[in-house]
């Protein structure tokens, strides 16, 4: 029954789901940002509702077009029958953040 258990418990259990980038609550003047992260292999990763492909290691990297001001990235990943592991990231596009550059250098 122990090993019986373990292979329901590890079916249904949600993939771990490691986002690298970007930071939350990263504010920026650049339009675009490539989500960066890893899970397991052969799960689903799903990014604001496009699929994303998963290389052999469980790495995975897609770029996202981001518009002025908040912007919600929402990463999922799921493996067969298993629950859903979900990560939210939030992104501001600040055109700000470019002047203060310019003056600060």
């Amino acid at each position: 029954l122990g090993y019986l258990g373990w292979q329901v418990a590890s079916t249904f259990s949600a993939p771990r789901l490691h986002i690298s980038s970007p930071s939350d609550n990263l504010v920026t003047r650049d339009r675009e940002v490539t989500v960066t992260g890893e899970t397991l292999p052969e799960s689903e990763v799903v990014l604001n509702g496009k699929s994303v492909s998963v290389d052999e290691h469980g790495r995975f990297a897609e770029s996202v077009i981001l518009h002025d001001g908040l912007n919600t990235l929402e990463i999922t990943s799921k493996k067969g029958h298993s629950r859903v592991n979900s990560v939210s990231r939030y992104v501001v596009v600040d055109g700000r953040v470019a002047v203060l550059d310019q003056l600060l250098h």
